[in-house]
């Protein structure tokens, strides 16, 4: 479901295996949305520009996160098991509410690994 009037997106899973926009510099720019009980599951999510989004309580399972760009992105309370980041970038402390439940930490501990590697890999001293 889209709400064009707040600018959410709510109770959807976005099912193609791709999300895909053009290589850089002409990244497809997604701006304002808050994602809310989204189910992103085994997509592949590639040339996409996230500005100002705030992502909540969605599904990241499985995830491939391919030459994106998160900037001023939020994400709270959601499931983030085996998520992969490849040449992103994305500031680490907007996951600092992401995982809630300390029953899950292990889904942390992997998430800011691949956020580690990601940031090592794209030469980002700045996180």
């Amino acid at each position: 479901m889209v709400d064009h009037s707040d600018r959410r997106v709510a109770h959807a899973i976005y099912r193609p295996a791709v999300l895909s926009g053009s290589s850089a510099p002409n990244r497809h720019r997604i701006e304002g949305i808050h994602f809310w009980n989204v189910s992103f599951s085994k997509t592949i999510v590639r040339y996409i520009e996230f500005k100002d989004c705030n992502f909540e309580q969605c599904l990241f399972i499985g995830t491939q996160f391919d030459d994106c760009r998160f900037t001023d992105c939020i994400f709270l309370d959601n499931n983030t098991h085996r998520v992969e980041f490849i040449d992103c970038y994305i500031d680490p402390a907007s996951f600092e509410f992401c995982i809630l439940n300390l029953e899950h930490s292990n889904i942390g501990v992997h998430l800011f690994q691949e956020i580690l590697r990601n940031s090592r890999q794209q030469s980002q001293p700045e996180f």
